[in-house]
């Protein structure tokens, strides 16, 4: 298979409209999908206006960082799946339920044998 070197800029190059990459004019436009269908409901717990709006700010930043930003070069949503994953659902210590000498027994040699044996001589 051929392969050619090519530069990073290249590489890192992201497809813009009006300044914003197709990642980030998708999720401004859920998001603003979301902030109507939410209005209703949240007009229905009777808050005032300002109280309003700081929840739905709250809904925005939250989505959105969570979509948009990226740690170690990856994105959040996939960083957190990851740790999730390696760190809450599996243990932190391996229960061993038969120690490796009761499950593997190793068959001690006399002197003799063991210095005759071909493995001996190889760590001398």
């Amino acid at each position: 298979m051929l392969r050619t070197k090519m530069p990073n800029d290249i590489r890192q190059y992201k497809t813009k409209f009006g300044g914003l990459t197709i990642k980030q004019l998708l999720t401004v436009s859920c998001l603003v999908a979301l902030d109507i269908i939410a209005l209703p409901f949240l007009q229905s717990l009777k808050l005032s206006a300002e109280t309003l709006c700081f929840v739905i700010l709250f809904i925005d930043l939250l989505v959105g960082g969570i979509i948009l930003a990226e740690v170690n070069g990856r994105t959040a949503y996939l960083f957190m799946k990851d740790y999730m994953k390696y760190n809450l659902s599996a243990p932190r210590k391996r229960r061993v339920s038969q120690t490796i000498e009761k499950k593997y027994p190793v068959k001690q040699l006399p002197k003799k044998e063991l210095k005759e044996h071909q493995e001996y001589h190889a760590y001398k």
